[in-house]
């Protein structure tokens, strides 16, 4: 007995200290993994040192701003030599020979944008495409999860699964089809169409009673949605101003976004209208309702769009001038005279805008004269001979007045050997990966791959199982903070807003930013898992850094990928294939959402470290990606494009160069330039020399 009383004394002691050293052995554990996570940030911020070059002045004998390449400058910047005013609006000369210039209609950023509120109204209505793919990547998650829906719709893993892939698939089909038809039939129509698909496939869902109905629905609403994420950046590109480009376009994403909270939070309101305990015999209201809502932005976007102008450079594009006058007026705030001639008279920056067209629209039909694989046009398609074929060579007619858009043979002998249209529209399609569009590509297609890469959908689609991992069980709590992120990244578009047309910080400074913030945020998360794998009833705090490092990624995320990756695309390709590199990019942006919601489900199986991690070192790459390979185009106007992008490394800028040199005096647009520096310069205008 003395023996068992002398025991629990020093069983109460061994315990004691054997509580001492566990705790010892955590706290090492825990300093060592620090220590390690601090000396892997130091050599990560070592290795990822770049030289992002000097931005070297455009030496005067380049021609329309053909950026010199060097190891030293991946990417160059243009020099501000001269800038007038000109009726309320600027014009600045990036050399002294005046061939490399940039204009704006006023200033950028909220100014602009209330400046030209009637180019801001048609790009909010215009997004409302992308409000309707936001709001189904904020509803379908709360619905899924339904007690009535799953009561109705019992679906296995794999369902579910297909069911989100559904609509991707549809997405990444209605996308690439798109493409094909939008040069063909108006902007405008394109939308309608786009709308009608997919208030169908809206209809089928809200009405669902089987699994096929569902899904017949959802492949539709994809192909409409996909349609529709495509058709408004290139219709809000085509009809803004240079200076508020990127701010108009930035729209988009922040329509995707309003959707995904609006979406997300009308799905927690009414989940429980059947009953928390649903047998799915009643109404299903709780799904019903969220999934009928998205019916009346189609119809209202589908109907308004007629009030809407068309847009000038497809009008040109087809020969149609007059009517791609009255529309760059009315989006100008600029009126016409009788004539059909702007007011004020004499020379100004819509005329200079126009003529800009019409030289984009010259140098795209002497492309197709040059191209081996497609047939010459008829002169009789040329109204003032504006174009004449003599020995293989083409000769430019300064009227200009034609309808470029139809290509079709001139004799029965050309119809017989005439290609199929397939093959036809197979070598258009093509032409993005040739060495003179590559440059361009591998910018629409890159930053939509970085943008789904960088992880943001991953968090949006598996947000509970990702705050389960940071040690959050509650229900409640998992959906407040998974809705929270939606609510921030909504808030962090309006700043983009504000800074993307400002040249000092760009798409390229916004886009270095983001890529630096996502790396380390996404880097911090996969650290702390590691770190606090099974320790989060101890350590509680950790699990909040977590959700700290989320909501910073997300904000990091709103003002760089997000708005960018619907800005790049709609902006640097040509015009006569904007549509298909604006559809390719988008493809991208489908293709790949559909891979992350693919795979993030598996590597959190495999390793929650692992799949943060893969992020980070994605943002990283990203930030590689943007600065050797992304020019900065904010206030570049989009005909412009050619010489901002130049030779790239494709040895075809000069000749490209020397080709809208040749057209620009043809058809007045050097004279114009001229005439205004003349006008509005000189030693009394009002010429800021840089």
């Amino acid at each position: 007995m003395s023996g068992s009383l002398r025991s629990d004394p020093e069983r109460a002691r061994e315990s004691v200290i054997r509580h001492q050293f566990d705790q010892s052995q955590s706290q090492r554990q825990i300093n060592r993994r620090c220590l390690l996570i601090l000396t892997t940030i130091i050599l990560v911020v070592e290795s990822i040192r770049v030289d992002y070059g000097s931005y070297a002045p455009l030496t005067p004998s380049s021609p329309l701003l053909t950026p010199s390449r060097s190891s030293s400058s991946p990417i160059t910047k243009r020099a501000h030599i001269e800038t007038i005013h000109v009726n309320g609006g600027t014009l600045t000369f990036h050399s002294t020979d005046h061939t490399s210039y940039s204009y704006a209609y006023g200033p950028s950023g909220v100014k602009g944008l209330l400046f030209n509120k009637y180019a801001l109204g048609c790009a909010l209505f215009a997004s409302l495409g992308g409000l309707e793919f936001g709001y189904d990547q904020g509803v379908i998650a709360n619905i899924l999860v339904m007690s009535d829906f799953m009561a109705r719709f019992p679906l296995t893993p794999f369902q579910k699964g297909a069911m989100t892939a559904c609509l991707e698939l549809g997405a990444l089909a209605g996308v690439l089809f798109t493409g094909t038809t939008a040069d063909r039939h108006s902007r405008r129509r394109s939308i309608v169409s786009a709308c009608i698909i997919f208030l169908i496939g809206s209809i089928f869902q809200t009405l669902s009673s089987t699994l096929t109905h569902l899904f017949i629905g959802r492949l539709l609403g994809g192909i409409g949605v996909g349609a529709l994420s495509m058709l408004a950046p290139l219709y809000i590109s085509e009809i803004s101003p240079p200076e508020i480009r990127g701010s108009l376009l930035s729209l988009e994403q922040l329509s995707i976004v309003t959707g995904v909270v609006v979406g997300f939070w009308l799905g927690y309101w009414t989940r429980n209208l059947d009953g928390s305990q649903s047998t799915g015999e009643g109404m299903g209201l709780s799904w019903r309702i969220p999934l009928g809502v998205q019916i009346i932005p189609g119809l209202v976007l589908m109907f308004g769009i007629w009030v809407m102008p068309p847009s000038p450079r497809l009008l040109v594009l087809q020969g149609k001038h007059k009517e791609a006058k009255e529309a760059l007026a009315k989006l100008r705030g600029r009126k016409l005279d009788e004539d059909g001639e702007f007011v004020p008279s004499g020379p100004g920056l819509e005329k200079l805008e126009m003529l800009e067209m019409r030289v984009e629209a010259v140098i795209i039909h002497r492309l197709i004269l040059d191209s081996p694989s497609t047939s010459r046009v008829p002169s009789q398609n040329l109204s003032s001979s504006a174009i004449s074929i003599n020995s293989n060579r083409s000769s430019i007619n300064p009227n200009l007045n034609t309808s470029i858009i139809s290509v079709q043979p001139r004799t029965e002998d050309d119809l017989k050997d005439r290609k199929s249209t397939w093959w036809k529209e197979w070598q258009a399609w093509k032409k993005l990966v040739d060495v003179r569009y590559w440059p361009r590509t591998r910018v629409g297609v890159g930053i939509m791959f970085f943008q789904q890469w960088s992880g943001i959908n991953a968090l949006l689609y598996y947000a509970p199982t990702l705050l389960t991992s940071l040690g959050f069980s509650s229900t409640s709590s998992t959906l407040l903070i998974a809705g929270g992120i939606g609510i921030t990244q909504l808030l962090a578009v309006f700043p983009a807003i504000l800074v993307i047309d400002d040249e000092r910080i760009g798409r390229r400074g916004l886009l270095r930013f983001g890529s630096i913030i996502t790396f380390s945020a996404m880097l911090t998360l996969g650290f702390i898992v590691w770190l606090f794998d099974g320790l989060w009833d101890t350590v509680r705090s950790a699990g909040w850094v977590g959700v700290a490092a989320i909501y910073v990624f997300t904000f990091a995320y709103g003002m760089s990928f997000g708005p960018i990756g619907w800005v790049l695309p709609s902006e640097v390709f040509p015009l006569s294939m904007r549509s298909r590199g604006v559809a390719l990019s988008t493809a991208s942006n489908w293709a790949n959402n559909f891979l992350v919601g693919l795979l993030t489900p598996i590597l959190f199986s495999l390793s929650p470290t692992l799949t943060f991690t893969l992020f980070a070192l994605s943002s990283l790459l990203a930030l590689y990606w943007v600065t050797m390979y992304v020019p900065e185009t904010a206030n570049v106007a989009l005909e412009e494009m050619d010489g901002l992008f130049g030779d790239m490394g494709c040895g075809v800028g000069r000749e490209d160069a020397r080709v809208r040199v040749e057209v620009s005096e043809k058809l007045g647009l050097t004279k114009l330039i001229e005439d205004i520096a003349k006008e509005y310069g000189g030693e009394e205008g009002s010429a800021l020399h840089g």
